[in-house]
């Protein structure tokens, strides 16, 4: 707690945290969870993946997460180029980024 302490307080430090599936998280991603900052992408869709393999390793229903960048392109209707089948999940979970998330 010290750490997400001294970051809020503006100790900004560029040193990689976690990775996350094939998000990387930064002291810089910890300062941006702050009370009034604005959360980033990589730790919107880290936290996604995390929920979804939590619930893919407990159920025979299947989920799958939709990068935030992907996922504000299928809501402005432009061609999604994610390679992957619909049908084969119960559920799609993606946050659109746009105007401050």
């Amino acid at each position: 707690m010290t750490i997400v302490k001294d970051v809020w307080e503006g100790k900004k430090i560029y040193v990689l945290v976690s990775k996350i599936g094939p998000y990387k998280l930064f002291f810089s991603d910890i300062y941006n969870t702050a009370p009034q900052k604005e959360v980033e992408s990589e730790v919107i869709n880290a936290y996604l993946t995390l929920l979804v393999k939590k619930f893919n390793d407990k159920n025979t229903e299947r989920a799958f997460v939709i990068d935030s960048f992907e996922m504000t392109n299928i809501w402005q209707q432009k061609k999604p180029k994610m390679k992957i089948d619909p049908c084969l999940y119960k559920y799609l979970i993606g946050i659109v980024n746009q105007s401050h998330h």
